[in-house]
């Protein structure tokens, strides 16, 4: 009789986070970074018709009213987390959602890898950059 051996992946982690975890950390993390100066908020929006979780990060300064600046979305089931898609203008992928890019994830890895780059990418920090600027600004017109 053949042994017949597992086909379950070996690399099945263990260590898993939720997308919404994800994202409230990386929050946290940029008013941290920024002495509060830039602050970040993860809105959470349930389709329930659709069974789908949506999960956007903006940035925005609490010293400007108009300023908040989508950053990206996560969308996944309302009961399972993975896989998941990432929206984003800073991917580089071809999709679609309300006209931004995304990308397939299927792990956590996957997840923060794709957040990573988003959030590294030359139009986050220059988005950061010009609310800073702007921020800095209004402070120096009220000096």
């Amino acid at each position: 009789m053949p042994v017949i051996e597992s086909d379950w992946p070996t690399e099945i982690a263990l260590e898993v986070v939720s997308p919404l975890m994800y994202l409230k950390t990386q929050a946290s993390a940029l008013s941290q970074l920024t002495k509060g100066i830039i602050e970040a908020k993860v809105t959470t929006t349930t389709e329930e018709e659709n069974d789908v979780c949506l999960h956007d990060l903006s940035i925005f300064a609490s010293a400007l009213e108009d300023a908040e600046v989508e950053i990206l979305g996560i969308s996944h089931a309302i009961d399972l987390m993975y896989p998941c898609r990432v929206y984003s203008s800073s991917i580089g992928v071809s999709g679609s959602l309300q006209g931004k890019e995304n990308r397939y994830i299927g792990s956590f890895d996957e997840l923060r890898n794709t957040v990573r780059q988003v959030l590294r990418s030359p139009e986050t920090t220059g988005r950061i950059s010009s609310l800073i600027a702007r921020v800095n600004d209004t402070t120096n017109q009220k000096s």
